[in-house]
């Protein structure tokens, strides 16, 4: 790649940064994003849709001087503002402009990072964008959670024929809107067939979503003003529900819940949802839901949230809870009291801004008994076994088991998650079936070679891109996956390779 030059295109309004990306290497010759993007960016991964990372090296290559621009303009971070908390909202942006992580992770902690088809184009913008700017692009509120109807054109949008290669969520290959497919099929919509009640509702959810981008700007609400809105709205409400799931479904029906990838947590209540610890979820098609149902749109939801007076910033709610939280953690309080007489002014604050949070810390981070550990063994063993089958199922391609991914869904997970030490049945279930990253090679390569149907390469061809010999593919192939911790010299090699140049890389960006 030494000498090649890397045109890069104007920025385009609205323009999603991989999008952007997509057309300066298609300009400059490039058939694949991952290295003119290393060669960018320092990044060992594909840009991603929505968050990408290495803003800042862009913004130097463009001349933009002011760094906030690309993030601010060309992401929809701006949408989470008044649902995640000031530090989440800061550490998503710091890490947009950083250089990329070793290992081309973005952690923004936002839940549209894992969207599973953020992709999304509408063929008539296709047609008008040719048509004023010479090129079609990728909008940014077309590629945001929940978000599957054009507000312009009222059409469902696209992420290609759903069949090919160029529609997968994660690819090598150079994706960009078009009218129809790159491999030359008819578009199809990315969520199927829906019903003209469906359509309207998508429609409907599609305006709040792109409001909550144009309408609530960074200082216009707060995450707490927005749940004390939320609480109002909903003790007021004679659609009362204990379950969120039930809310969710009654709302809009197990055929786009599904479809849409909405992600309930265990058995969360509809009050820890709405204004859970004082503040509501941060789920923005979960939140569009709300604003449908409650107020009907967002300057009416808006106009509520400002009728509530600001009690103090984040910052000093956060001083304070760290406070209330080391009392508890070093068992020196285990009650409102106790609270209340060795910090009464932090108790006060956090009492006012948020007293379910109160509820929440001295319920969870006091001595767990004997017979609460065991009760919690017992349930958490239950739920990874339906988690495992959950990721076996059918020949897809594999997933690794990781021990978040075991007990992600569990309620109150994050809380148990330290107590995994003190689970001995739960403990021993997640030593026995987590993927180490040999083993998950493996079972890779052996789909590869067994499942993976794709008419340009072989599987041979695929797990040589891999680094994997031929004759140890067939062998996993004909033989079955090895005992956890035996798998096959070559693998190993391959993934010490792997992380010894991750290792590398990372020393090379600092």
């Amino acid at each position: 790649m030494s000498g090649r030059m890397f045109i890069l295109m104007h920025l385009l309004s609205e323009e999603t940064i991989s999008s952007w990306f997509t057309r300066s290497a298609m300009a400059s010759g490039f058939s694949s994003l991952l290295d003119p993007w290393r060669m960018c960016t320092g990044a060992h991964s594909y840009p991603a849709v929505v968050f990408p990372d290495g803003l800042d090296r862009l913004s130097a290559a463009l001349g933009i001087e002011d760094r906030e621009v690309l993030p601010l303009e060309h992401t929809p971070i701006l949408a989470y503002r008044p649902f995640v908390n000031a530090r989440t909202y800061r550490e998503a942006l710091t890490t947009m402009r950083a250089d990329p992580k070793p290992r081309g992770e973005t952690s923004t902690r936002l839940p549209s990072k894992h969207s599973r088809s953020e992709f999304r184009f509408c063929p008539e913008c296709v047609v008008e964008d040719i048509k004023k700017n010479g090129a079609a692009y990728v909008h940014r509120h077309h590629c945001m959670q929940g978000v599957y109807v054009c507000i312009k054109h009222k059409c469902l949008l696209s992420s290609g024929c759903g069949e090919c290669r160029w529609s997968a969520h994660k690819t090598s290959k150079i994706r960009y809107p078009d009218t129809i497919c790159q491999c030359g099929s008819a578009l199809r919509n990315s969520i199927g067939v829906v019903s003209n009640d469906e359509f309207n509702l998508l429609y409907r959810l599609s305006i709040i979503i792109n409001d909550f981008l144009n309408l609530m700007g960074p200082g216009d609400v707060t995450r707490w003003q927005v749940g004390s809105a939320y609480r109002e709205a909903f003790s007021s409400s004679r659609r009362k529900t204990d379950s969120l799931a039930e809310f969710i479904n009654n709302r809009i029906g197990e055929n786009l819940i599904e479809r849409m990838n909405i992600s309930i947590r265990g058995n969360m209540s509809m009050s820890a949802a709405l204004y859970g610890a004082g503040n509501p979820v941060s789920s923005l098609v979960i939140n569009s839901i709300f604003v449908e149902t409650f107020f009907g749109g967002v300057e009416s939801l808006i106009h509520s949230a400002t009728e509530f007076e600001i009690l103090a910033s984040e910052g000093e709610i956060e001083r304070c809870r760290g406070v209330l939280k080391k009392l508890v953690e070093t068992d020196a309080a285990r009650s409102r009291q106790d609270l209340s007489k060795k910090a009464p002014q932090e108790y006060g604050v956090v009492k006012n801004f948020d007293e379910y949070w109160i509820k929440m810390i001295l319920g969870f981070m006091r001595d767990w008994s004997v017979r609460d550990l065991k009760k919690i063994d017992q349930g958490l063993m239950r739920h990874m076994r339906q988690s495992l089958i959950g990721m076996r199922v059918g020949n897809k391609y594999p997933i690794k088991i990781t021990k978040n991914r075991l007990i992600w869904g569990y309620p109150c997970f994050k809380h148990i998650a330290p107590l995994i030490s003190k689970l001995p049945q739960s403990l021993r279930y997640i030593r026995e079936n987590i993927d180490s990253s040999e083993y998950y090679l493996c079972k890779v390569v052996r789909f590869i070679m067994l499942n993976d149907h794709d008419p340009t390469l072989t599987p041979e061809q695929k797990v040589k891109r891999l680094g994997v010999p031929v004759e140890v593919a067939r062998n996993l192939a004909a033989g079955g996956l090895p005992p956890r911790g035996r798998e096959p010299s070559a693998i190993k090699h391959i993934i010490a390779l792997r992380r010894a140049s991750k290792r590398s890389g990372h020393k090379r960006c600092k």
